[in-house]
């Protein structure tokens, strides 16, 4: 199968690209920067630049016999203009469809587009999208979706799937696991929901797989019945991990209040260790009091710092005993 992928060169694009090649699938990539490849797959993959902000590609450089285009493209952070949103993520994501109007269109959304004010874990894909986005990036992924909801509509076009990750993490990432790091180590590390809402994590290897899914799903029964195609996650099983998906920490207390993750992190995944302070180098003692079932908070002096470092308040870090 020939596939466009747009947003090659991120963290999603190009964990895509990759699996895509090395399923053997020829790959055109789009984005704004080359992306890094692994010589092994540079025969099946080509590049060509494309800024979504431009518009649709001209005819004369639209790749030919494209049988399917994933949407990974896209203004992504919890702040940033309304407007840039919008331009990347709405009308982006048009340019795109209009540059492949008859090929299959898998778009990679997200969980930001459910209520975020409801706990979205065990959600059905008709709960979203929403209203009373909190962000840009949730409103505009939403408006996204709408278009290509009322565009999938037309004879002319070709099927729409849509995926809805959520909190996508693993090899590469530079947004969400970097993030949360920073701020365990700060004063506070905020937790939605008091720490008691679960949240459903995605590595980005389970996520190209499930886009290599939706690129031969059938979704006769959605186009006859005049309704999308939104797949969404299964419902996180209970763990008996220790690693915990978050912590909030208050050093002048001398209190740390962990949470550990309901989801259960795949085998093959080396889990999130880096939201640890610590690391795998924690205090065994904080290691070993950490519940997989439930949140717990308990008289501490400090964070677990690495190595046997000490917390210090002022200023807010680990340091060397």
């Amino acid at each position: 199968m020939k596939v466009a992928v747009t947003g090659s060169s991120g963290f999603v694009g190009g964990a895509v690209v990759r699996d895509l090649a090395a399923h053997g699938h020829e790959v055109v990539a789009f984005s704004r920067r080359v992306p890094r490849l692994p010589e092994e797959i540079l025969a099946q993959v080509s590049h060509q630049f494309w800024d979504l902000r431009d518009g649709p590609l001209a005819k004369e450089d639209r790749p030919e016999h494209v049988d399917a285009v994933v949407h990974c493209g896209a203004a992504v952070g919890d702040g940033g203009s309304h407007a840039r949103a919008w331009v990347v993520n709405v009308e982006g994501t048009r340019a795109v469809r209009e540059t492949f109007p008859e090929a299959r269109f898998v778009h990679v959304s997200s969980g930001s587009v459910y209520d975020p004010r409801t706990p979205s874990v065990a959600a059905t894909e008709a709960e979203a999208p929403a209203h009373g986005y909190l962000n840009a990036y949730g409103s505009t992924k939403a408006a996204a979706e709408r278009y290509l909801a009322a565009d999938a509509a037309r004879e002319d076009r070709g099927p729409v799937v849509v995926l809805r990750p959520h909190a996508v993490y693993g090899p590469g990432d530079t947004t969400l696991l970097p993030r949360i790091e920073s701020a365990a180590v700060g004063a506070w590390l905020p937790l939605p929901g008091g720490g008691r809402v679960r949240q459903h994590l995605t590595h980005v290897e389970t996520l190209a797989r499930a886009v290599r899914a939706a690129l031969v799903a059938d979704v006769e029964p959605e186009i006859a019945a005049g309704r999308p195609s939104w797949p969404t996650w299964p419902t996180p099983t209970p763990s008996t991990s220790t690693r915990p998906s978050s912590c909030s920490c208050s050093p002048g207390s001398g209190r740390c209040r962990w949470w550990a993750s309901p989801c259960r992190w795949p085998a093959r995944s080396p889990g999130p260790a880096s939201v640890w302070p610590g690391g795998r180098d924690a205090n065994p003692a904080c290691r070993a009091t950490r519940s997989a079932t439930s949140p717990w908070s308990a008289p501490m002096t400090s964070p677990c710092c690495a190595n046997g470092s000490a917390w210090t308040p002022r200023p807010r870090r680990c340091t060397a005993r």
